[in-house]
């Protein structure tokens, strides 16, 4: 009884915030270049791009979320990064399904579902996604969600920005810039 009235709440909010997020210039203090539905353009339904620091504390990178394919639920995600000299320093793709994480089966309405996975969108890079320094949040280093020298190399940075992100039925992944490996890398990640 419990679960059900906390999945009503969730849907509650989901409903009254997709209401009330359209269209913003500022995203939580982030700037948004870019959110634009592309229409004559049939691989891509949705752009939403934000510049944030993240490997580099002096430089914006780009974070970008493009929906791709046929639908909105049958689409497909490329989350990527690039940074300021035009580098892409990460990338991954995952269905937009996803976006619905575990309300997927409880919310029935094709076009709620629609509504959620763009709302989730926009709201992917909202300012609390980021944490300076990058490992403030998760203190205590778990070997099933990292790596012993990954999370070493991005808690001693504290300069390192970590961007914690959500999509799948309960998957949320962590990750920064690591300036000892030149490279983005996952410092955490639960299923």
């Amino acid at each position: 009884m419990q679960k059900s009235n906390h999945y009503i709440i969730l849907i509650s909010w989901i409903l009254l915030s997709c209401n009330s997020v359209t269209d913003k210039s500022k995203l939580n203090g982030d700037t948004v270049t870019n959110t634009s539905t592309l229409k004559n353009d049939s691989t891509a339904l949705l752009v939403i791009t934000v510049t944030h620091k993240f490997s580099d504390i002096s430089k914006q990178d780009m974070f970008s979320l493009t929906l791709s394919g046929e639908s909105i639920l049958k689409g497909q995600i490329l989350f990527k990064i690039v940074n300021s000299d035009n580098q892409i320093i990460y990338k991954k793709t995952f269905p937009a399904y996803d976006l619905l994480w575990d309300q997927a089966d409880v919310i029935t309405s094709v076009k709620l579902k629609e509504d959620t996975i763009v709302h989730r969108m926009k709201m992917f890079f909202a300012k609390n996604n980021f944490s300076e320094p990058a490992i403030k949040l998760i203190s205590n280093f778990d070997p099933d969600s990292s790596e012993k020298g990954i999370w070493q190399d991005i808690k001693q940075d504290k300069t390192a920005i970590g961007f914690i992100y959500t999509h799948g039925y309960e998957g949320t992944y962590a990750i920064a810039y690591s300036k000892r490996s030149k490279k983005t890398v996952l410092y955490f990640s639960s299923d």
